[in-house]
Order: structure tokens, then sequence, then C-alpha cells
């Protein structure tokens, strides 16, 4: 046995890579028959011409035939079925310098496995059988057969048959219910042939599986809903083993069969109608249910409420198919100014489904009657500086007449419309609303006095007067009054003495307006505990013992806010001069100092240092503003 192995010429195809593999056997000779078999590989769609194999070599006939015998001789094929002969020839090469002359085995033409063997293409074997003789006969003629093996290569994609399907799933259908699907098949054979399926189109809904090659599945992967949706499409893909995979695809669509899971819904729960009274028989209105069904289970069909009294029969009846409620006779409105009862409606799936909405008629007299309009309160707020827009107060209007006559329209009378505006809000109910149309200050003007006015479509017209008062917000920050303040405290003057009244004002009003007074606490200069300031009055007073001798100046801090989230202060600084008493002047020789109060700042608030002497003195009152002061702590500012 001899393997003998030669490349062949490459050709700028898809398989310019693939080459001929040749493996030459010399598989028996079988003594007295005169016949010898041999075999060879080659790569399908291998380019001609290509070196399969020397047979002269591979058959050992040089013992047989001398060299001069031999290179007299030729192999030629005998005619097969089907004729692959001409795929083939014999090409003989002399030998150089004396050597052994080849009979080489040439493939001339391409060869296709699927055709070759396209009635066993995925048997594991493929080989075409060629009878040879060596010519001119000799005693006992030799001849034999060459096998050809045809291997494959992966140039097939796996291929669905048919291409497009359909399968149904119910919205019913439980998690991991199947449904079969065509599968693919590759005319490659061995791995080149084995197919992996998967989904290629992205679903939280669906996945393949397979039981075999041949048995594969669309899997439900979670539920479905057939009114959220009905269909889907999806692809399926195949793809082989091969070096270089392949892949074909299945374009599956999947359709969601119904199940009456639906209640039939009423575009409303509850239908109003006005009639005139003795109006002949009509319809009045229709009711109207949808269905998320399809077929007979969306199929909606309307009757009264098993359990609507008498005198409803005697005056009404639904169209069965259309919802329509009509009149059966004329309603006088003296003996029935209601009319209430329910319309049933009842799907056609089985059990059917039902929903049940009311329906309630109000018979009018036959005058007509102007717009009413109905406010909440004939009085309403709305704070200042709020954006343009802003909704002030929202109304109804009543009209019992039908149609254009009972269309209105509302507006504002003219003194008001640079303020605010009337817009419609839901032209079903009615409800209009009354907004800003700019920033309100309520210290420019803070009550408006407005007309509204509704005219209905048949000319009636209706006015209801609303006075809107422009709420406060916190936007004024307190503002002393005094500007410098020079105050004299005696030593031994009386606790609760007066030094000073200081005031404040703020533009706001109530909450926002109301002023309190603090005193912030040093606790490096004690003395600030000498004093105490009412919260609300701004009244200065002395609160202990003044000693001049201990101090003989000091500055107070006074915070003047508001109580409101918001809150506004300002800086009052108190400062009080020296007395130039002679009586006193050896106690004011004494070593101890007094130092510089540090500045603290917070938002709204800014504080400075003052001095006041304790014996005659005279303290300074100054107004200043900051962008932000720092709030003393609960312990460092009091009133009383």
């Amino acid at each position: 046995m001899r393997r003998q192995t030669v490349f062949p010429r490459p050709r700028m195809t898809l398989f310019n890579l693939a080459g001929l593999l040749l493996t030459a056997l010399l598989a028996s000779v079988r003594a007295g028959s005169g016949k010898y078999n041999i075999s060879y590989s080659v790569l399908e769609e291998t380019d001609g011409p290509a070196l399969i194999g020397d047979l002269a070599g591979d058959l050992n006939l040089l013992r047989f035939y001398s060299s001069d015998n031999l290179a007299k001789k030729r192999v030629e094929f005998l005619r097969t079925s089907p004729d692959y002969n001409s795929h083939f020839r014999v090409r003989i090469v002399p030998g150089k310098a004396g050597g052994t002359v080849r009979h080489e085995l040439m493939l001339v033409k391409r060869l296709d496995r699927e055709l070759v063997c396209k009635d066993s293409a995925l048997a594991s074997e493929c080989y075409l059988a060629l009878s040879c003789s060596v010519k001119p006969y000799d005693d006992p003629i030799l001849l034999f057969t060459v096998r050809i093996f045809v291997l494959d290569v992966n140039d097939n994609a796996p291929v669905f048959d048919p291409a497009q399907n359909t399968v149904q799933f119910s919205e019913a259908d439980l998690v991991g219910s199947r449904k079969p699907i065509p599968h693919a098949a590759d005319a490659d054979s061995g791995p080149n042939a084995r197919v992996a399926y998967a989904l290629a189109t992205p679903s939280n809904h669906f996945r393949v599986d397979s039981d075999s090659q041949t048995q594969v599945y669309l899997t439900l992967a979670s539920p479905l809903d057939r009114e959220t949706v009905a269909s889907y499409s999806l692809n399926v893909s195949a793809t082989d083993f091969g070096d270089v995979p392949l892949t074909g695809y299945l374009q599956l669509s999947v359709v969601v069969t119904d199940t009456n899971d639906c209640f039939p819904v009423f575009d409303r729960e509850s239908y109003h109608a006005k009639v005139v009274e003795n109006s002949m028989p009509k319809p009045v209105l229709t009711v109207h249910a949808t269905d998320g069904d399809i077929g007979e289970n969306g199929r909606v069909k309307y009757q009264l409420a098993s359990d609507t009294l008498s005198r409803v029969h005697r005056f009404v009846e639904v169209g069965l198919e259309d919802g329509a409620v009509s009149l059966r006779r004329p309603i006088d409105r003296e003996e029935l100014a209601v009319l209430e009862f329910q319309v049933r409606a009842v799907d056609g799936g089985s059990p059917a489904k039902t929903s049940v909405a009311t329906v309630q008629l109000t018979v009018l007299d036959l005058n007509d009657c102007p717009p009413r309009i109905e406010l909440p309160a004939r009085r309403t707020g709305v704070f200042e500086n709020r954006q343009p827009g802003t909704v002030v107060l929202s109304f109804t209007v009543k009209d019992d007449d039908l149609g254009i006559n009972g269309s209105v329209q509302c507006k504002l009378d003219q003194g008001a419309r640079s303020e605010f505006e009337v817009k419609e809000y839901d032209r079903k109910l009615r409800l209009f609303q009354i907004l800003t149309r700019d920033e309100l200050d309520r210290e420019a003007k803070d009550t408006y006095s407005v007309v509204i006015r509704c005219t209905d479509g048949g000319g009636m017209e209706s006015r209801e007067g609303l006075t809107i008062f422009v709420e406060d917000e916190n936007d004024h920050q307190p503002r002393f009054v005094q500007t410098t303040l020079f105050r004299s405290v005696p030593e031994n003057c009386a606790l609760g003495h007066v030094i000073a009244n200081l005031s404040a004002t703020d533009g706001d009003i109530n909450e926002n307006g109301l002023i309190s007074y603090y005193i912030q606490r040093d606790p490096a200069v004690p003395e600030t505990n000498s004093f105490d300031v009412t919260r609300h009055g701004g009244t200065v007073t002395v609160s202990k013992r003044l000693d001049r001798e201990a101090r003989s100046s000091l500055t107070l801090f006074v915070e003047a806010g508001t109580t409101a989230r918001s809150i506004s202060s300002r800086q009052l600084q108190l400062s009080t001069l020296k007395s130039r008493m002679s009586t006193m002047l050896r106690r004011f020789c004494r070593r101890r100092s007094i130092s510089p109060w540090r500045r603290t700042d917070r938002r709204g608030s800014s504080w400075a240092r003052c001095e006041p002497p304790i014996l005659t003195r005279t303290m300074v009152v100054e107004s200043r503003s900051t962008a932000a002061t720092k709030t003393p702590s609960p312990s460092q500012r009091t009133a009383t």
C-alpha cells in the first residue's frame, strides 16, 4: 500500500484554497483474474488539470512489463455509466535519463460531489469507479478499477423547505408549549452537513429547540397577549459545522389566535342625554362598547339589563347590534323628569362576558334655556409673582339645550382682560378655566373684580361676578425706619429701662409681614446679655444691672426678620459713647479691654459691632444690608 499526495493548481474562486487530496492505495491483486484495484481521493470543486497519481507506479506495472515494454503501453478507460471518463485522462511522461515511464492520472474537469453522489449525498463515502485496461493487450489482459473518492467541501448552505412557514399559538398556551417547524437540509456531508438552529430575530416570547437534525420546534418562552401583539415575524437560522460555516434562514410567521379573555368595555361608564318632552319616538343616544377579542369573541350585542323596571321598557328600547337607545313613545316631563336604566354589552364568546353602563335621560321643557355658570366660589385667590398661565379658578357651564344651542363660549368683560383670560379646558364637560396672563403684584393691586360672560349657540347669555384676591408672597425684606440712633444709659438705671424703640417695616402682609426682633448674644461679650428686645415690638430694654467700670462701651446687634418660610432680616448697630464724668475717670483706667466682635454672615442678615458705654452713653443705630448673614443660634439671640 502506498500513499501519494499532489497539490493542484489553485483557481481564484471560493475554493481557491482547496487542494486535491490524493491517496493512492494498491488494494489487492487477485491471482488468475488479471484484475487490480486502486483508490484515490480528490476534493470536489478542484480545478483541472491536476495530478491525481502515477498509475504505473501505484499499480507496480514493472512487475509485469519491462521498462522498454511499459513505455510502449498505454492505459485506457472503458466506458462507465454515468460516464465521468471525460473528467480524467492519462498522461504518459517519459522517464528522465533512462528512468521509468510515468502513466499519470490527471483530473481535467471539476467534480461536484453533490452531483456525483446526488442519490447518496449524505453518505459517508462518495466515489467514482473507473474501469481501465493496459493496451496493447497481452496475455493475460490486465484490467483494473480505479476508485476516485470525491471528498466534500463546505460549498452548500443549509436550505429550509419551504423557506417560509406559518405557525399558530393561542394566547392561552402555557410557557413551554412548542410547535414543529420545517428543518433544514445541507447537501454536504459529514460535519459540513450537520446544522445548529437558532432564532435570528431577538424575541422574549420564543426560542428554537431541536431534538435532532430533523425535529425542530418553536417554543413559547413567555405568555402571549393577542390584544397587545397579534402576530410576530421571525427568522430562524440553520448554520452548518464547516470550517467556514454557512447559514440558511427560514422566514417564520407566528399568528396568535384569540381566546375570549376580554370583557366588553363601554367608552364611558355612564351616558347622559336630554330629550324635549313630548318628542316623537326617535334615537336619543348610542352606547358603544369594544371588545379586545376578535371574531365572535369580539362581537358585541346590546340589551337592557334584566332587572330594568317595566316603566323603562315602556319608553325605551336598545338596538341589538348598534346600541342605539331610542324612545318608543313621547315622555311627559311632569310625569317623568329623569329616566335612568342600565344597558348590558354581551360578547359572542362561550361562555359570554358582559359589561354594564348606566344611561340617564333628562326630559327638558320646550322652553329654551340660557347657560348656567357654576362657580365653585364667588371669591378666590391667587398668589402674586406666579408665572402667566397659572390656574385661578375652574368652573363648569351647564346648558339644557341640545346641538348648537347647547354649545357655549365664555370670556371676561373688558375690565380684567389684561390680567386674566378664560380658556376652554374640556368641551364635553363644558369645563373652563380662568388663567393669569401676567405676573401679579399684590403690593400694586390686591383685589380684582371680574365678570364672566358665557353665550350659547342660540344667543342666550349669562353673567357671573367673581372677586379675585392676590395672595401675598414673602417677596420683601424688613427695613429699619431708623438709619442712625444714639442713646445714653445711666449706670444705675432700673431694670426694664427703655433704651430705644426700634421700628422695621415689611411690604408683605400677614405672616409674611410679621416682624420679629432679636439681639445677637456674643459669648465673648457677656454684657450683651444685659439687654433684651421685645419680639414684635422692637423695644430695647435693660434686663440686668449695668457696671460701667466693667465695660464702658458695647455694640449690640439687632435682627429684624419675618416668621415666614423665607426669612428676611436687617442688622441694627447700636453704639454708645464714653462718659466724661470726672468722678468716675479713674474707673476708666482699668487695664481690661474689649475685643472687637467677629463679623458673621447669613443670607438676608448682616451684623456689625458697637461699643456703648454704661454710664452716660449714646447708642448709634445704623441700618445696613448685605447679601448674606449667618443666623444666630437660639442661645445667641433672644427676645421677650
